[in-house]
Order: C-alpha cells, then structure tokens, then sequence
C-alpha cells in the first residue's frame, strides 16, 4: 500500500511541476459554492480506490481549489496512513465535481467497523458550504465472512497455450449486501488475461468442515468479455470461456480450493480454461488463448 501511495504522489508532483496552478484561471464568478457530494459512505476495507465525490455549483469560470483534512471519530476510529491512506488533500477542481480519492488498507484481522470523517477545511476562489463540509466514512470489515474475505486484490498465476507462466493482478468482487441473491453463491474474477474481462466463480463454504472452494462455473453460458475489438474483424466480438479437454469443449466446472488462511486458491492441476468466440464468417469456434494450472495468491 505505501509503495502504490508513494507512487501515486510521485506522479503528483512530476504533473504539477509540468503544469502549474499559476497558468490556470482560477475562478472569479460569485455564487459558487463547494461541499462534499455524500454525507455518509460505508466502504469494505477490500474495496481498493474510494472515490469520495465533491459538489462545486454555480456557474464557475476558472479553478478552485480546495483542502480536506481526515480525523478520527467513533469508538473504533480509522487511522490514516494505517487503515487507509488519502492520495492528496488539495484539490483542483475545474467543472461541477471533484473527488478525494483513498484507498482502504484490507488488513487481516476481524475487527469492527472503523470510523472517520473527510472534511473540507479550506476553499480558494468559491465559498464553502458549511452545512455539507464533511464526509463521514465508516470502513466495514471483511474479515468474518467467508465470502467476503476472499474478495479484493490477488496475482493471478498460470501456464498459458505455449506452456510459459503468466502473472498478473486481478480482482475478485461480489455481492456487497448479504440480502442480494448472489451473496455466498458467486463472485467474479476480474482482469484475468484482458482487462474488462469478468469470469463467474461459484462460491461453497462447508461450515461443517471449516472448507471453502470456489469454482470457474456457467461455462459458454455468457460473455466473459463483450464487444472484443479484434484485428481480424471489422465488428466487435465476444469472448467465452469453456473448459478444453481435448479437441472438445466442455462446460464441467474447474474447481479450486482456498487454502485455510485465506491467501491461496488452487484449482484443478491440468485443468484448461480456453477463452473463445464464433468467427462471424464461418460460425465456427475459434481460440484466443489457454489457461491451466491456475492459482490465486492473495495481495
């Protein structure tokens, strides 16, 4: 997390240095006000960037420039630079909205919700809304539930159609509600091979055994990528997934096992996801790339 940070700031400040406040107008139209954009937001500590949203209204003709500062609040406060980290307080805004980007820490530990408040403490070439002046962020831990602990970043590794080993990070997501129908039944595995590419994992947790295993499931039954600009053709495809055994392509589920720390997911050894789509031309299946002997390593 520090690194990603150091990063992000690193960047910062190579574009203000190449770009800086002094050449922009700033805002001189009166009547222009700033507040933040929600009163409460309540995100999972696996949610990665949060997007905390910023309201300017009014008709503006240049800049403004805000800066927010963080405190602890609740009987289990959130501490920055330890649960979360804030990418930079001071702010440019040159439309009708900004936004104070965090990032959640996804730590290991069960836990209470922890709680802070993002306020705006000053406001350069508007006025400040004093009634909406503050965000009250209250992180939801991930750490109890099964189904919610294997959800968030991880590096994807696994042999592709010329037998060489691929690393990546992807995302697995879910339901966020328990009360929405697919909690505790499916999640998705995001960014594996292509970047909007989403694959369906059934999710089964043996309470009995203290077992859980997630599965690569609804093979060829919907589209793992849609709208797939490939050199080849001139319109945009869709991409499957199917499990390859043989020449054939079958739909049975690749299972994997999640180890008892929660940090690795396993799944069947020479088992062989294939990505593929039906030539437009000639309506016959055709393969993008292979996937086998895949395993998820928690970040």
């Amino acid at each position: 997390m520090k690194y990603i940070k150091l990063l992000s700031l690193l960047v910062a400040v190579l574009f203000l240095g190449a770009c800086s406040d002094d050449d922009v107008k700033k805002n001189s139209a009166a009547d222009v006000t700033v507040s933040m954009g929600t009163a409460t937001i309540s995100p999972r500590e696996s949610a990665g960037i949060v997007s905390l949203p910023i309201k300017v209204e009014g008709p503006t003709n240049g800049m403004v420039t805000l800066t927010v500062e963080t405190r602890e609040v609740g009987s289990n406060p959130a501490v920055e630079n330890t649960n979360y980290y804030v990418t930079t307080k001071k702010i440019n805004i040159t439309g009708s909205e900004g936004y104070v980007e965090l990032e959640m820490v996804d730590d290991d530990e069960i836990n209470d919700p922890r709680s802070f408040e993002v306020t705006i403490v000053k406001v350069e070439h508007a006025k400040l809304n004093e009634a909406a002046k503050t965000t009250s962020v209250v992180i939801r831990d991930n750490d109890h539930e099964p189904y919610d602990r294997l959800q968030g970043t991880w590096t994807l590794t696994y042999k592709n159609y010329d037998g060489a080993v691929q690393r990546q990070k992807v995302t697995i997501t879910g339901a966020d509600d328990p009360s929405e129908y697919i909690y505790n039944k499916l999640l998705y595995l995001e960014g594996m091979l292509l970047d909007k590419s989403k694959a369906h994992l059934s999710f089964n947790f043996d309470s009995a055994n203290n077992t859980c295993y997630v599965s690569f499931t609804n093979f060829m039954k919907y589209n793992w990528v849609t709208g797939f600009k490939h050199p080849s053709f001139s319109d945009p495809i869709d991409i499957k997934l199917g499990r390859l055994e043989g020449q054939q392509i079958s739909q049975s589920p690749i299972e994997g096992v999640v180890q008892a720390d929660f940090k690795t997911i396993k799944f069947e050894e020479g088992a062989t996801i294939a990505a593929i789509f039906t030539n437009p031309k000639d309506g016959k299946l055709y393969l993008i790339e292979t996937m086998s002997d895949i395993v998820l390593t928690k970040e």
